[in-house]
């Protein structure tokens, strides 16, 4: 097939011990048509001398003083010319095989504008320690603040999704930037969730507990400006009471679940054929 060009852009800041596990992630990949872009903030730990290992392969980096993570971002997103995209932090990985999974899913179906994998979480020394449910997502269901968690590691977008939703992150935002994101990704397309670890978010010992209560702060601002359409707004308060009946009266629970699922209008799952060895849609 003729592969879509799939740009991928890295930020760092002084995480020398984790960022090479990062690049090789996506480069040993051999994907053929990768558009690879590392902003660096300016470190001083050794960091830039790993990227110059790596340069002849990059198609952009450069190593200066930014506002913040999300700054950055928007520098590497800018240069970004891929019909598919996605960004990774400089601690986190990108599963084995992940790009080409996914560059097959959106040539084989044109209506997936975005797509993420199952939660995956890893250890400093890149042990796989947890994976999460396949989880269903819709604009509904999120709108409703069950939000928890769409992982930004193993989350692809098409570029005119990226487009329709402004094409920028916010800046005033230090953690929940991918939130807020998402956010107005779901007023213009369906999220597909495939049945397979695309991308692994890592966990180590400097991530303190601290940072959790600040995101939370951070997304509770996201859905005080959030402003609904009356009709949406009307559904998400027909969700509140669905949860109420699921909470309060048990022996309506299958009924009730029923109902909330009808409501959200989950897209289809995506699950692996082992047949044709790709992900497919399942109708």
């Amino acid at each position: 097939m003729i592969w879509p060009k799939i740009s991928v852009v890295t930020t760092n800041y002084n995480l020398a011990d984790y960022l090479e596990r990062t690049i090789k992630s996506v480069l040993d990949q051999g994907y053929p048509n990768l558009e690879y872009i590392i902003i660096d903030g300016g470190s001083t730990d050794g960091s830039v001398e790993i990227i110059k290992r790596y340069a002849d392969r990059l198609t952009y980096w450069v190593t200066e003083p930014d506002k913040g993570m999300y700054d950055a971002l928007n520098k590497g997103l800018q240069h970004a010319t891929g019909d598919i995209m996605t960004y990774i932090n400089s601690d986190d990985l990108i599963s084995p095989g992940a790009l080409s999974l996914v560059a097959e899913l959106f040539v084989a179906y044109p209506q997936i504008s975005w797509v993420t994998g199952t939660i995956a979480q890893i250890d400093e020394q890149d042990r796989l320690i947890q994976t999460g449910p396949s989880e269903r997502w819709s604009a509904l269901r999120y709108y409703s603040q069950d939000y928890k968690w769409i992982q930004q590691e193993g989350t692809f977008w098409r570029r005119s999704l990226w487009e329709a939703a402004g094409g920028y992150l916010k800046t005033d935002l230090q953690l929940a930037g991918d939130f807020e994101l998402w956010l107005r990704f779901f007023a213009h397309a369906k999220l597909f969730n495939a049945s397979t670890v695309l991308g692994q978010f890592r966990i180590r010992r400097q991530r303190k507990t601290s940072a959790i209560h600040k995101y939370e702060a951070e997304v509770a601002s996201c859905f005080a400006a959030l402003v609904l359409a009356p009709e949406l707004a009307n559904q998400v308060l027909q969700v509140r009471r669905l949860k109420w009946q699921i909470k309060r009266l048990p022996i309506i629970r299958s009924r009730t679940l029923a109902k909330l699922a009808a409501l959200y209008d989950f897209p289809p799952e995506i699950t692996f054929d082992p047949d044709n060895q790709c992900l497919k849609l399942t109708q």
